[in-house]
């Protein structure tokens, strides 16, 4: 997975959609009171309920993220988080919880972003959440995992696969970067892409 985008556009649709942030203080917290624990525990639950078990299942994803209160963005406020590839983006109305998901079903892929994040409960729960998956007939493989700091911003990536054993081809394959918040910028994105773990 590429390194964080940081589009300035991105603070606008946060604006418009509200999911609006602080421009200082206490790490990053949204207006209104966005938590980056309860942030880091929504975004985790929606990835698992939705990218991971509804992976190209549309129909599914969307119940799930709108029994989640999540909506569909209008397209010129999702313009500028889809990157001007086909897709819908939901945003969430709860401002203690300021989520998005982005969904590409051409691409067969799903990603949960959030403008802040705890990054140690993000990695805990994510490695646990996909380890999870594990079973007699889905093997996971992790990737990579790199700990990082640029530009003084801590932060952890990690990819895993997972499929039929001996996963040399197709499967799903899982990613994460969670990183320090800063104002108008992405803390949290988990992407689901590649084929559903239907052989659980």
């Amino acid at each position: 997975m590429p390194p964080f985008p940081r589009p300035r556009a991105f603070f606008a649709v946060l604006a418009a959609t509200g999911l609006v942030l602080q421009t200082g203080g206490a790490p990053a917290r949204a207006e209104g009171g966005a938590d980056p624990v309860r942030t880091t525990q929504v975004a985790m639950r929606l990835f698992s309920q939705g990218c991971i078990r509804n992976l190209r299942q549309e129909a599914g994803l969307k119940e799930v993220l709108q029994a989640a209160g999540l909506r569909a963005a209008p397209a010129e406020q999702a313009t500028l988080h889809l990157g001007g590839r086909p897709g819908t983006l939901f945003v969430s109305n709860d401002p203690a919880a300021a989520v998005a998901v982005i969904v590409r079903p051409a691409a067969a892929q799903c990603e949960v972003r959030a403008p802040t994040t705890d990054i140690s409960i993000a990695e805990g729960e994510f490695r646990g959440m996909i380890e999870g998956l594990a079973g007699p007939r889905v093997m996971i493989r992790r990737d990579s995992e790199e700990r990082s700091s640029a530009g003084g911003r801590p932060g952890i990536t990690m990819v895993f696969s997972a499929g039929v054993p001996p996963l040399e081809e197709g499967g799903a394959r899982f990613a994460m970067q969670a990183r320090q918040p800063v104002p108008g910028g992405i803390a949290l994105s988990m992407t689901a892409s590649g084929q559903p773990l239907d052989a659980r």
